[in-house]
């Protein structure tokens, strides 16, 4: 015959997994009401306390613009408006003040619980998108710079990516003296003509 013994310490970190679920979850629905919308004072007063609560970060919530406007990607690339049958690429407004996702998901302790940073700008933003339909498929968000960082810090040599995009990581790869070529493996072949017919010519080098 088989016989289990409860194990304090198991017992212990499945309930403490169950209750982080449980607070990210309701951490994550509470947040959804103050996020993709204009930022009152009031309703910043509010949003830090509910930070506070869940002991997530929120020093901080007013970002510079600089993070943008003094990118290389969003300085130097100026597109109109673009359409395919396929594709658009387009400017999106976003108003100051609006609350949004600066970066992709931080853990926080152990067990589930999460979080995105989140912030706004003081000032009205035009963010290059490109679309796929209705669908946003990439912009040169702060998110995605985020998440891009790492990856253009370590390109070197020879450097292949999987999807164009709107061609950030290969202009920023191909803006380093230490990447000799890019090569992007992108299915779509409107998205190459796009990029090939409106960037600058430092991209003839894919």
């Amino acid at each position: 015959m088989i016989r289990f013994n409860r194990n304090t310490e198991l017992d212990s970190a499945m309930k403490n997994l169950i209750l982080s679920m449980v607070e990210v979850n309701e951490y994550l629905t509470t947040i959804l009401n103050y996020t993709e919308r204009v930022l009152t004072p009031q309703k910043e007063k509010e949003l830090i306390e509910i930070l506070k609560k869940y002991k997530v970060p929120h020093d901080g919530l007013k970002y510079d613009l600089k993070i943008l406007t003094e990118n290389p990607y969003f300085r130097d690339i100026k597109l109109d408006s673009v359409d395919s049958e396929t594709v658009k690429y387009e400017k999106a407004f976003i108003k100051k003040r609006t609350l949004m996702s600066m970066d992709f998901h931080q853990p926080m302790g152990k067990y589930l619980f999460h979080h995105h940073p989140i912030g706004y700008f003081e000032e009205d933003v035009h963010l290059p998108v490109l679309k796929e339909g209705d669908k946003v498929w990439m912009s040169p968000v702060i998110s995605e710079l985020a998440s891009m960082g790492d990856g253009i810090n370590k390109g070197h040599g020879k450097c292949m990516t999987m999807g164009l995009g709107i061609g950030v990581l290969p202009y920023l790869w191909l803006l380093k003296d230490e990447v000799d070529s890019v090569t992007i493996v992108e299915f779509n072949k409107e998205v190459i003509d796009l990029i090939e017919d409106y960037m600058p010519d430092v991209l003839l080098r894919l």
